[in-house]
């Protein structure tokens, strides 16, 4: 199947990479010159485990191909994956989808299926169908890919959500997602578009709800005196609950949660629904971040140099978009701090938003601070070796994501005296 993809953003290049190692002829297009140089090349232009290999496969394939002329002659399938960044209104700017869909207009032909990767508020696909015209079908296909684990949820989706009002997208979207459907023809599930458009709103925002409410409940911990694990184990152990999306640590970031969760508060008021619930995820996911700011500082008092483990906003990327990195790091450096920092991937997109901090290697950096803070869950920060205990020069250690909350982690550190203040635990 011919398929084009407006966007090489995480949505866009995921989606044409999977699809094109699939099978699909698969077209990319983006307005950015510099973007699609490096995309002919086969290199990604950010981090994504395994990306880099399925992006070679298909240019060398020649079922991946990537231009900033929108060609779209011949394509069956269009897909819209450009970004909807968050209004100063807390809605969702849809001006690079309306873009794109007058480009399209001016070159398509009857028949052919366009579709929104991209989050969008309920409503737009009716409003796509005004610009497009009667003769070109309208399908909402929103995306449910985890930034470091796109290609694993693009390969073996537990569902894909699509939205239509003709017989025709629906079979066109089932043709595209065919190879996926294999071993279980119930992945995908069908609505109108109304409902899809709605459906990535409300799965992130009851993910963030979660996140925000193990973090209230880890503040609450501090102040009472239990252990915010121990309570974790007992409330996700019930099976109507479950684990996931329930560990404590700075607060949700990156380049969803934040602006979907604004963007379905904006829609219920504009609906006239009480955003009370949705609100408060806000208000709560902001507090968390105060809170663990002023944990740091409570133990930086005397101290002027302050090193940070981990500056993506999740592990296996390099994204920094509303990371808790950001906004310690501002806060810190407010209060006069000297900031070393460190992350695998993410340094470099950290310090075009943030320019007045030391990078070094992990070993160096402990051998100048007085306290150190990890604040991303990278695999690499679950442990300290020996020689880098005796290099702390400061005996405090702040675990925002309590990645080092294990007996033998704690043993190490108590034998070295450094103090472990992890996230709704007491200060060992």
């Amino acid at each position: 199947m011919k398929i084009a993809i407006f966007g090489t953003g995480y949505v866009g290049l995921v989606t044409g990479a999977c699809l094109a190692d699939k099978g699909h002829q698969v077209h990319c297009i983006d307005i950015s010159e510099e973007k699609i140089a490096l995309l002919k090349q086969a290199t990604p232009p950010f981090y994504e485990p395994g990306l880099k290999e399925l992006l070679q496969r298909g240019v060398d394939s020649g079922r991946l191909t990537f231009s900033t002329t929108p060609d779209i002659s011949g394509a069956q399938v269009i897909f819209i994956a450009v970004g909807t960044p968050q209004s100063p209104n807390g809605s969702a700017d849809l001006s690079a989808v309306f873009a794109v869909a007058h480009t399209i207009k001016e070159r398509c032909t009857k028949g052919q299926v366009v579709v929104t990767k991209s989050t969008v508020p309920v409503g737009t696909a009716h409003i796509l169908k005004t610009i497009l015209g009667e003769d070109i079908y309208v399908a909402s296909n929103p995306e449910t890919l985890r930034e470091g684990a796109a290609i694993q949820d693009f390969m073996s989706p537990d569902r894909i959500i699509v939205g239509a009002e003709d017989k025709e997208a629906f079979d066109a979207l089932r043709e595209v997602y065919s190879p996926f459907l294999i071993r279980d023809q119930n992945r995908i599930q069908e609505m109108n578009c109304a409902s899809a458009e709605l459906v990535k709103y409300g799965a992130n925002t009851m993910l963030a709800m979660r996140i925000s409410f193990i973090n209230l409940l880890s503040q609450l911990c501090t102040h009472v005196g239990a252990d915010i694990r121990d309570v974790r184990q007992g409330i996700g152990s019930d099976y109507r609950i479950g684990m996931h999306f329930l560990y404590p640590g700075p607060g949700f970031g990156g380049s969803c949660f934040p602006k979907d969760v604004s963007s379905l508060a904006f829609q219920l008021r504009e609906a006239g629904v009480d955003p009370a619930l949705v609100s408060a995820t806000l208000s709560t996911n902001s507090a968390q971040q105060h809170h663990i700011t002023r944990t740091i500082l409570e133990h930086t008092k005397d101290s002027e140099a302050v090193g940070l483990w981990g500056l993506a906003f999740k592990a296996n990327t390099d994204d920094v978009r509303d990371s808790a990195s950001i906004f310690v790091s501002q806060q810190l450096l407010k209060h006069q701090k000297k900031l070393y920092v460190h992350d695998p991937q993410a340094t470099h997109n950290y310090l075009k938003v943030q320019p007045h901090a030391t990078t070094t290697t992990r070993q160096e950096m402990l051998k100048e601070i007085d306290v150190l803070v990890i604040l991303t869950e990278w695999n690499e920060y679950r442990t300290l070796t020996q020689e880098e205990l005796t290099l702390l020069q400061g005996k405090t250690i702040v675990d925002a994501r309590n990645l080092l909350a294990r007996e033998a982690e704690l043993k190490k550190l108590r034998e070295h005296n450094i103090t472990y203040v992890g996230v709704g635990m007491r200060a060992t």
